[in-house]
């Protein structure tokens, strides 16, 4: 007998995090092994949930009709889109199983990841993420036994890079050369800016990049070589005002945004068009080489409002300091619980944190990872399917 899992395309398809879950599962788990499935319209849900449950069941059987005699493992990530996902997300994995048995096929394993705190009747398995339980519900789940059997506390982030493909990027003929200049300094700190996201519920602006300008000169006369980059969501007067600082410190700028086409929220239409242009051309996305060489006496800033300093942090281990300055709406307030969590807990240093420059200052380890939490869920509902994960 073999396992698959199937993964839910969500309700939310531009979700960022729900792509990563999707690419870290293809990518990370059974080569070969995974599907992606659609889920039927929301309204359908509320509406008709009989023939919500016909339209999942035709959905499933499409997405996997090359895997109909393997056991299942279903993944329903978490997306925070709705008042009620997790009552939805319950009655999903009631459905899948009630599919499942009206067709005289084995019950299939249905797992939630990046869930606030809930208690699932449906769900096997479940991964809490840390940053949306209030203090009171961590303590509550760190207090049951019964709960901490089907379930994991997690930073609840999925995570794609590793240091292989970081590594690789840096091999490639347009970027070993900026690489091999980079790694001439003895130390070098990436700063990578914040930008605009979820309808503003999330911004960062000019006065953000001057605080971390001012803080790069802290860098630069502890002897770090400075880079900054932005990010497609970067606004362009930011970008401008960090690009022409960079020129005139002797600091590096990459830019990320596009520069073509596209949204024009995403689209880069300041003054430096034609040297992003030429740099575009000799380098392209410098992005994933530069993390290479930060890992020996490298550090990473990041911001509050961008989960990517965590999840490049999990999965390569870097140095890594969290700016908190930017501005959130209440829709993110757990941006900011991210933050706090993982600088109490040493995860990362805050940003004016000056024991970032005593490298005898180690940081703790994350707690557990994507992979580990589909281990937990097949070393107990699995235990024949160890060797699967890669």
């Amino acid at each position: 007998m073999k396992l698959c899992i199937g993964i839910t395309g969500g309700w939310s398809r531009q979700d960022s995090k729900l792509k990563s879950w999707i690419e870290v599962l293809q990518s990370q788990a059974l080569t070969g092994r995974v599907f992606e499935f659609e889920l039927p319209d929301y309204k359908l849900l509320n509406g008709n949930e009989v023939r919500f449950c016909q339209q999942l069941s035709e959905n499933i059987e499409s997405a996997a009709s090359d895997f109909v005699n393997m056991s299942k493992l279903f993944v329903l990530p978490y997306q925070n889109i709705l008042m009620d996902e997790n009552e939805c997300l319950d009655k999903i994995a009631y459905f899948i199983k009630k599919v499942f048995k009206e067709k005289g096929r084995a019950e299939p394993l249905v797992l939630v990841v990046g869930s606030d705190f809930y208690i699932y009747k449906h769900v096997d398995f479940v991964d809490y993420a840390q940053y949306l339980l209030s203090e009171d519900e961590e303590n509550r789940w760190r207090q049951s036994k019964e709960l901490k059997e089907k379930s994991v506390l997690s930073v609840g982030i999925p995570f794609q890079l590793n240091m292989e493909m970081c590594q690789q990027a840096a091999e490639q003929p347009e970027q070993s050369a900026e690489i091999a200049k980079l790694q001439e300094y003895p130390k070098k700190v990436l700063f990578v800016l914040g930008g605009l996201q979820d309808n503003y519920q999330v911004r960062f602006d000019v006065a953000d990049a001057f605080r971390l300008s001012d803080r790069a000169l802290d860098f630069a006369i502890a002897g770090y070589k400075v880079i900054f980059m932005n990010q497609p969501t970067t606004p362009n007067d930011v970008t401008d005002f960090i690009y022409d600082f960079c020129r005139r410190n002797d600091m590096l700028f990459y830019n990320r945004k596009n520069l073509m086409s596209g949204d024009s929220a995403l689209r880069y239409d300041g003054k430096f068009a034609h040297e992003f242009m030429l740099q575009q051309q000799q380098s392209g996305d410098m992005y994933p080489a530069i993390l290479s060489v930060l890992q020996q006496n490298g550090v990473y800033v990041g911001t509050m409002g961008d989960f990517a300093y965590i999840s490049d942090a999990l999965a390569l281990k870097l140095k890594t300091v969290v700016y908190e300055g930017n501005n959130l709406g209440g829709k993110r307030y757990y941006c900011k619980r991210l933050a706090d969590i993982c600088v109490q807990k040493q995860y990362v240093f805050d940003f004016y944190d000056d024991k970032v420059f005593d490298s005898t200052v180690k940081l703790k380890a994350f707690p557990s990872s994507n992979k580990s939490i589909l281990k937990l869920l097949i070393d107990k509902k699995f235990p024949k399917f160890k060797n699967l994960l890669k």
